[in-house]
């Protein structure tokens, strides 16, 4: 399951102008790589998967119910991929914060919302509190329980389940709709974020304790969240007074958590991009990206009580400047792809390991439909496995390949149960789901350079090329600030056919246009972060799958 999307429009049959995979059985993909894998690197990257991999996976519930959040799909009894393990995961990494940087519906809200459903100390969600009296934390967390009661975490994981188990007050933030038409509703915007947020969390603490210090911290947070919705404040504070609101709410917000439940904190942020890409090319930029970036300080470094931070979003922004204090975050991505021979002695409890479809899991999901609906098993599992992985695997994360697009496998599954045909369930689900304005503002803006660009990756995966022309500085990983990389010169292999031409990424993966021309390398970062190329074992530049492919089209010629 991922994050919500609206409907599919019409169904469509695949693009002629994609070649088939040879027919062969899913056997041949054991641990789900990429047929565009050259070669040499199976038996590395088979080595590096069956490392990485900790259990067999796990997949519960029998009804189709795509999008929405971990409390309500789990109580939906829909089919869910079990990814309850990357609660240790996410606990156990080095640092203290995380930036996770994925496409958008590959399960980065879904994900938030399960760390939050078990992590959250018990809400008024879970059980209902009598008029006057406060809420039953045994019951409560009984109550929650259900949901992780068959979980892969808590067969596991037991004695981390206890310790851990609705501990923590955890905050949610989701940046979604911030907007940048003004400075002023930037900065508003921020606020009612923010104050969504608290207001979640309001009715639960109104009913945790009694003691008098801690309700009177509650009621100041009522009240400052009354002044920041009324009209006076949105009419007539100035512009300084609303670029401080929204730092000034959450360190109010942090402190009455503290003095209620006098535990360390959780902050969770969703679309941390999405502010400061929505200041970009804006005169007051540099503002409200230097306002925004104080706010994340406020929220991950001068937090005293902060346990554990994560913030996820599609594209890397600068963030992490010399004065920021978020240069030590631990970042992952699709483009943090160290060579396989560095995977092996990678941790196993990489937070990229959950994100995304393994080959394993999605043998398991047609299992379950073939098992449902007895029209498709005339089928043959072969015939819909290699049409699953012609349309949705091919991407890399955090430098394991042979990763399924979860949105798009999913919706694929969906339809087939209810046509039995493949050819009709095959449909660029992803591409229909939403139309991600700066990637197709870049493209617009850029057209000459991306319709080269779409040109070589179109040719190339029709041609099923094995030798990409396009190859990242295989020496490019994410660093603290950005990336660092070696700039090597084009050149000619003598064994080749053609040139390849070696790729420096930039910094942040969405440009700042306005200062000055994209260049080839800001361009594919940006489609790399946005999931309209992945990056193969050697670096190479390539669209993903066969839903991807038909993406291409567009953006050849933007409109």
């Amino acid at each position: 399951n991922t994050e919500s999307a609206g409907q599919a429009s019409e169904l469509s049959d695949p693009s002629e102008s994609i070649k088939p995979v040879e027919e062969v059985h899913a056997s041949a993909f054991p641990l789900g790589i990429s047929y565009t894998t050259p070669p040499h690197n199976q038996e590395l990257a088979e080595r590096a998967l069956s490392q990485v991999q900790r259990s067999p996976s796990k997949i519960t519930g029998n009804k189709y119910s795509i999008g929405g959040d971990f409390w309500d799909i789990k109580g939906s009894d829909a089919i869910t991929v079990d990814k309850t393990l990357l609660c240790k995961a996410f606990h156990d990494l080095e640092s203290q914060t995380t930036a996770l940087y994925l496409p958008r519906r590959f399960g980065k809200t879904f994900a938030l919302s399960m760390i939050q459903s078990f992590f959250c100390v018990p809400v008024i969600k879970d059980v209902s509190v009598p008029k006057g009296g406060l809420i039953d934390h045994d019951a409560a967390r009984r109550k929650r329980f259900e949901l992780f009661n068959d979980s892969s975490l808590l067969e596991n994981e037991p004695d981390f389940f206890d310790e851990h188990f609705c501990k923590y007050p955890v905050v949610r933030i989701n940046f979604q709709t911030v907007v940048g038409v003004s400075e002023m509703r930037f900065y508003q915007s921020l606020t009612k974020c923010i104050v969504k947020a608290a207001r979640l969390l309001l009715p639960t603490l109104k009913v945790t304790t009694n003691d008098a210090s801690a309700v009177s911290e509650v009621v100041d947070l009522h009240e400052h969240i009354k002044h920041l919705t009324s009209s006076s404040f949105f009419m007539n504070d100035s512009l300084d007074s609303c670029c401080r609101a929204p730092m000034v709410l959450i360190s109010n917000l942090l402190n009455t958590l503290w003095c209620v439940y006098r535990r360390r904190i959780i902050m969770l942020v969703d679309e941390c991009d999405l502010p400061y890409i929505s200041a970009m090319h804006q005169e007051w930029s540099d503002n409200a990206q230097n306002t925004y970036t104080k706010l994340l300080t406020v929220i991950f470094k001068n937090n005293p009580n902060l346990y554990k931070g994560f913030m996820v979003g599609i594209h890397l922004v600068d963030l992490c400047g010399a004065d920021s204090g978020l240069n030590n975050l631990e970042h992952v991505s699709l483009v943090t792809t160290p060579p396989l021979n560095e995977l092996l002695s990678q941790q196993s409890n990489s937070l990229s390991e959950y994100f995304g479809y393994t080959t394993d899991e999605v043998s398991i999901l047609a299992d379950k439909v073939m098992e449902a609906s007895p029209g498709v098993n005339t089928l043959g599992k072969t015939c819909i496995l290699n049409m699953a992985k012609k349309w949705y695997d091919g991407y890399a994360i955090g430098g394991i390949p042979g990763r399924y697009n979860p949105f798009g496998t999913s919706h694929f599954f969906k339809k087939l149960r209810e046509t039995k045909s493949v050819d009709m369930a095959a449909q660029p689900y992803w591409g229909k789901s939403a139309r991600p304005s700066v990637i197709y503002k870049l493209a617009v803006d850029n057209y000459i350079i991306m319709g080269n660009l779409a040109s070589r990756v179109m040719h190339e995966f029709d041609t099923d090329c094995l030798s990409p022309s396009i190859v990242v500085c295989r020496d490019t990983l994410l660093e603290a600030g950005g990336m660092l990389s070696q700039k090597i010169s084009n050149f000619s292999d003598g064994n080749d056919r053609h040139t390849q031409e070696y790729i420096e990424l930039s910094s942040a993966s969405y440009p700042d246009v306005n200062h000055h021309t994209v260049s080839m390398g800001e361009l594919i970062t940006c489609l790399l972060f946005g999931g309209y190329l992945t990056m193969d074992a050697e670096g190479g530049i390539r669209i993903p799958n066969g839903e991807l492919r038909r993406q291409w089209e567009e953006l050849r010629q933007p409109t």
